[in-house]
């Protein structure tokens, strides 16, 4: 964008700044569009609206600092950037309704293997974010040949002030924010939240400076944290005493175990009809010969299908920031397998992808599972989707388990109900009414009928082979399935209004079932629970014990809590907010009083304090060691 006339004077400077005045006002309203359509409307607040103008001034003040001759590819780049960093919090936020971290990039080589589940987040009118970036790209290649003298000095000078002046709301609200919520920003509990308080710059930013800060920060453990850590421990052994166990305690002692893991298996389809016939008949018949506990809910983060991994095996919460499988597959883990095999077991896991998807074949050896039977270990005769189906990976896997002689402890992961659910090999055999023929709802219960089917068969194929009724099996799903983009298809098929956040919430569940011999003690188990829950409640069943489990046996639990990562909670029926210092019962959707949940408030940040420790310092051995 060339200015003719004296190029040193108040009107050549200004003809120089239309390249910044431009990319600041692309920025500002690409900013503004992402955070309507995370949550309509809250481009107006006066938080959001200031510190998202400023952050994209400070943005569009950078390519100042540039030599004169690439000064103008500097804006497109940053016009970019833009782009790039909306369009990804957008998408994740469509499927997690989370936001993109920088640790995210560590996944960039699995996006490959997801591609046909990013492809249908996108939708037409996500090009409005790249609009601008031919036309700046055609006027910046015209531009680098112009000839007009470099002011550097000014142009330099210009560029700090607007990056300073950018980078005001940022330490202002940072400041505040600490003074009322401390650790808020650096532990990034809700991230959007953390966007809506910051900006969207304001929130890259601060995930860029704990990410630098984590990369360098030293695994020494402060001698406090260890005793915290350790006294944690000793009070959680002596919370359930033998009086007060669960008549099943012990129940599946020398037995196998076998636990399935179903790729997206949310609560909502258990039981459900449509058009007369059931989604899932062969679950739903596992459900009334087991304990059934529907009241689960899905704690994943980032790592979704490997967080649900991580939670059940070692009862840990996931990773405050990026992927636990991904960077700590390096620790020592007191793992539901580590402790199985010490007492005899042989522990094995199955999964139908390659083994360095989502780095397995690093961490489940990290686990204690001292066999990873992956895509490459099994034979290849039939994929849907990611990789092996689900009648091969099941088939494959009985044949597997029959040779064992055990006891032994089996993990099986499923994979063909996976987002986006309309993989080519699926039958369609669920007869789907007009409004849901050919919908993303209508997909995924086709898809999970199909994974019930194959569940199905594996049972028989155990029966037959005398396995089911030598083994405690449990079947439980690893997240849900239906993003909030496609709750409007659900609200049509379960006659309900969802746009309540309390509602929606209410359906965020995965089936959880825990079958034994000839379905003894069978039964339904109302209480609340989540992923963390799941280990030690198995492990109570096999007559063991996870000394560092986070999680809580559902079967002698009075009343149930599951807490969030971002550190909401839930207490029987009543959802908590720590930060915004509220508290709602999910059955009337009315508020309740907070200060009822105070105490319980600070003891699930606490918990989610020491779980970090554990896992990011490699406490688990050490602790473990100086246990009585």
């Amino acid at each position: 964008m060339k200015f003719r006339g004296n190029p040193g004077g108040i009107r050549g400077l200004a003809g120089h700044l239309i390249w910044p005045l431009a990319v600041w006002t692309v920025s500002s309203f690409k900013f503004l569009a992402l955070c309507d359509s995370m949550r309509g409307g809250s481009q107006w607040w006066p938080q959001v609206l200031w510190s998202t103008i400023l952050g994209a001034l400070a943005l569009s003040g950078l390519p100042l600092l540039l030599p004169r001759r690439v000064r103008p590819l500097g804006f497109v780049a940053v016009s970019a950037l833009v782009s790039a960093l909306c369009l990804a919090d957008l998408l994740y936020y469509r499927y997690y309704t989370d936001l993109f971290t920088v640790r995210s990039l560590s996944l960039a080589g699995q996006l490959g293997d997801v591609w046909d589940s990013v492809r249908s987040l996108f939708s037409m009118g996500d090009l409005l974010f790249l609009m601008d970036l031919p036309v700046l790209l055609a006027v910046a290649l015209l531009d680098l040949r112009s000839r007009e003298r470099d002011l550097r000095f000014r142009f330099r000078a210009a560029g700090t002030c607007l990056c300073l002046l950018g980078l005001l709301p940022f330490g202002f609200q940072t400041g505040i924010v600490r003074l009322r919520v401390p650790g808020y920003v650096r532990a990034m509990w809700d991230r959007p939240a953390v966007m809506f308080t910051l900006g969207p710059v304001g929130y890259h930013l601060a995930d860029l400076i704990n990410a630098s800060s984590d990369l360098f920060a030293s695994r020494a453990v402060a001698a406090q944290d260890e005793e915290a850590l350790l006294d944690w421990a000793v009070k959680r052994r002596q919370q359930v005493p033998v009086s007060q166990r669960d008549s099943l305690h012990g129940a599946g002692k020398g037995l196998n175990l076998i636990v399935v893991q179903v790729e997206a298996l949310q609560g909502f389809v258990m039981n459900l009809k449509v058009g007369g016939q059931e989604v899932t008949p062969n679950l739903n018949r596992l459900a009334r010969r087991s304990l059934y506990f529907p009241n689960v809910y899905n704690q994943t983060g980032a790592g979704n299908t490997c967080d649900a991994e991580f939670m059940v095996q070692t009862s840990l919460f996931p990773s405050a920031t990026g992927v636990a499988y991904v960077r700590f597959s390096g620790n020592y883990f007191e793992s539901l397998p580590r402790i199985l095999q010490r007492n005899g077991y042989e522990t094995l896991s199955m999964h139908g992808n390659r083994a360095s998807f989502w780095n397995r074949h690093r961490m489940h050896p990290a686990l204690g599972f001292q066999e990873f039977f992956s895509k490459e270990r099994l034979r290849s005769d039939e994929e849907i989707g990611l990789g092996l189906s689900d009648r091969s990976f099941f088939e494959q896997g009985a044949r597997i388990l029959s040779e064992r002689k055990g006891p032994f402890y089996a993990f099986m992961v499923t994979l063909s109900s996976h987002h986006p659910f309309s993989f080519q090999g699926i039958p369609r055999t669920l007869k789907l009414d007009g409004s849901l023929e050919g919908t993303f709802l209508g997909d995924y219960l086709n898809a999970i009928h199909y994974a019930d089917a194959q569940i199905g068969r594996f049972l028989q194929d155990l029966r037959r082979r005398g396995i089911l009724d030598r083994s405690v099996l449990v079947v439980y799903g690893d997240h849900t399935a239906i993003p909030n983009a496609n709750g409007s298809e659900l609200e049509v098929l379960l006659e309900q209004d969802l746009k309540d956040p309390l509602r929606w919430r209410a359906l965020q569940k995965v089936p959880l079932m825990i079958r034994l011999p000839k379905g003894r003690g069978a039964r339904v188990v109302e209480t609340t629970g989540g992923h963390v829950d799941i280990g030690p409640t198995v492990a109570s069943i096999m007559g063991v014990n996870m000394p560092l489990a986070f999680g809580q046996d559902l079967l002698t639990a009075r009343v149930g809590t599951v807490v969030f990562r971002n550190g909401t909670f839930i207490r029987g029926g009543v959802f908590v907010d720590p930060t915004a210092r509220m508290a709602w019962s999910m059955g009337t959707l009315s508020e309740v009083p907070f200060d009822a949940y105070r105490d319980l408030a600070e003891g699930a940040s606490e918990a989610l304090r020491l779980s970090d420790l554990l896992l990011e310092k490699d406490m688990a051995q050490r602790v473990c060691e100086r246990l009585p």
